[in-house]
């Protein structure tokens, strides 16, 4: 099977022609944060809203998109040797999060739902499943802090151990855990 992906890797590779393509610059002028004025509309509340809002964000330069041309190879290469196998489960459970500091709470959802660790509470209807707000009443979370200020590697890593996962936190400053 890993020749197949190689070879199929290496014809998507070398039918893709430098004229067919736009250049890799020219891609990622295109993913530029564009801040555009928004008027929102009023409301009884005392806090006016911001007169200013942003759609999607660039991806600093050291970074390269999945969806570029580049990213696909890069992703079709490793595949073909046998390294994206975390990424599949973890694909099928995809979130967005729903709030800006929600990164940790929907990351551990994501993990929680991939590792098939049940929750063993209802989310809807019979469904066992892993989100954000099961999470924080688990956790026995203040979401309106959540929201504020997200939580914790710390925090992650003892929900995590709590609700039936194995977490050992890795820093790329502890030479021990690489």
């Amino acid at each position: 099977m890993r020749l197949v992906l190689a070879n199929k890797f290496c014809a998507i590779r070398s039918s893709i022609s430098s004229r067919h393509r736009p250049p890799i610059n020219y891609i990622t002028s295109q993913l530029t944060t564009r801040t555009v004025p928004y008027h929102f509309p009023t409301s009884s509340s005392s806090v006016p809203p911001p007169q200013w809002s942003f759609h999607g964000r660039s991806l600093p330069p050291n970074l390269l998109a999945l969806s570029s041309i580049s990213g696909k190879l890069l992703f079709a290469k490793t595949l073909s040797v046998g390294n994206l196998e975390a990424y599949f489960p973890l694909s099928e459970q995809f979130l967005t999060q729903s709030e800006p500091a929600f990164c940790g709470l929907t990351s551990l959802a994501m993990s929680l739902n991939a590792l098939s660790v049940d929750p063993k509470v209802r989310w809807k209807g019979g469904w066992r499943w892993w989100n954000e707000e099961l999470i924080g009443e688990v956790a026995c979370l203040e979401m309106w802090e959540v929201k504020e200020k997200g939580i914790t590697m710390e925090q992650f890593v003892v929900i995590a151990n709590n609700n039936g996962a194995v977490v050992r936190v890795g820093r790329p400053t502890d030479e021990a855990c690489w």
